[in-house]
Order: C-alpha cells, then sequence, then structure tokens
C-alpha cells in the first residue's frame, strides 16, 4: 500500500514539477532561451545526456527540462533530443542491469518487487504488450526489470520497442504546452488509468491460464 502510495505521489511531483517549468518557461522564455542558447550545441547535448542519465540513474526525472528544451529549439528538436538520450539509456540500463544483476539485488534487494514486470508481457503478443509498456511505464523502471528478470527479452527487443513506445510519449510532451493545464492533467491520468487497466486484465488471464492447468 505504501509503496503504491509513494509511486502516486512521484507521479504527482513530476507532473506538477511539469506544469511548473511550463509555466516558468512562458512567463521567463527570453531570459531563459537567450542563457540556454549561450552554451550552443553544449546545451543540446547537455540535455540529451540528462535525459539519458535520467533513465540510467533512476532517482529522478528529466520531464520538467523539456519546456525549456521547446521554448529554446522547438517541440520538433526537443522530442528527438528526449528519443535519443531515454532510448540510449534504456540500452545502457538494460546492459547494466543484466552484466551486474547479482549485485544489484544484493544491494538493493527491494528491487525484487519488479519481478513481477515480466508476467505482464504474455508470449502471445510479447511485441506489442512491450511497446505498450514503454509507453505507459517509466522508460528506467522497465529497462531495469527487464534487465534483471527477463530471460525471454534480448536487447535488440528492448531497444526496438523503446524506440517505439517512447516516440509518441516525447513528442506528446514537447507539443503538450500548447494546450491548457486541463487537458496536461488528462492525459498524464488516462495514462496512468490504461496501465492500471492492462495490470488487471493480465494479472486475471494469468490466474485463469493457472486454474485451467489445475482443472486440466
Amino acid at each position: 500500500m505504501k509503496s503504491s502510495l509513494s509511486k502516486v505521489g512521484g507521479l504527482i511531483i513530476i507532473l506538477l514539477l511539469f506544469i511548473g517549468a511550463d509555466t516558468l518557461a512562458d512567463t521567463h522564455t527570453q531570459e531563459i532561451v537567450t542563457m540556454i542558447e549561450s552554451y550552443g550545441m553544449g546545451g543540446k547535448m547537455f540535455f540529451t545526456a540528462i535525459a539519458m542519465l535520467a533513465v540510467v540513474i533512476p532517482i529522478w526525472s528529466n520531464i520538467f527540462l523539456i519546456p525549456f528544451g521547446v521554448i529554446t529549439w522547438g517541440p520538433f528538436l526537443t522530442a528527438i533530443f528526449c528519443i535519443t538520450g531515454w532510448f540510449f539509456g534504456s540500452i545502457v540500463s538494460f546492459y547494466i542491469a543484466r552484466i551486474y544483476k547479482e549485485w544489484l539485488l544484493t544491494k538493493y534487494p527491494s528491487l525484487h518487487k519488479y519481478d513481477l514486470i515480466d508476467s505482464l508481457i504474455p508470449d502471445k503478443h510479447m511485441f506489442l504488450s512491450l511497446i505498450f509498456l514503454r509507453m505507459t511505464m517509466p522508460v528506467d523502471i522497465l529497462s531495469y526489470a527487464l534487465g534483471l528478470f527477463s530471460k525471454r527479452i534480448h536487447w535488440k527487443q528492448n531497444a526496438i520497442t523503446t524506440l517505439i513506445g517512447i516516440s509518441p510519449f516525447a513528442f506528446i510532451f514537447s507539443y503538450i504546452g500548447i494546450f491548457e493545464t486541463k487537458f496536461q492533467v488528462a492525459l498524464f491520468s488516462s495514462t496512468f488509468l490504461l496501465f492500471i487497466l492492462y495490470v488487471i486484465i493480465r494479472k486475471r488471464n494469468i490466474r485463469e491460464q493457472k486454474e485451467s492447468v489445475t482443472v486440466g
């Protein structure tokens, strides 16, 4: 219960940070643009690197930086930078989890709670399920969970589904600033609810499969 509340609380904090950054970007556009542009290519590389590190080091999010990128480089380039950072961050996280699995599970035993994520991916629709999870789950959590606990997923599947799944997410966040706050909140909420619904349906299917095996 506490874990669920903490996750919801984390999502709310990220949402508030994003809305706050969006508001700040609207009210201080020229100052922010001037500061970021003064770094030239370094600013773009830094933004992309931060997006990557946000996946590799899963203790924070770079979502709240997106509005600053949008007013400086435009929504399209900002989305591309996010996709690039998240994509490579996902690959690195996956490999870290695979190579240092024993050390990570010993050092951070709480990671064991994510082993159920693999059960959310059915063999029959593995590719589509991975894409859906990429669109509804944090990139860092899913990448580490797959690397740690899924023997069925190899790095190519992880990479391809990451690229497909995060792309709509990156463009939505980059262009969402043109919509009202109510729409932004509704989008976050609907994405979260879709994930919860998927988990409920998947768990029910697993339960029914076990029951049919027992009966048979």
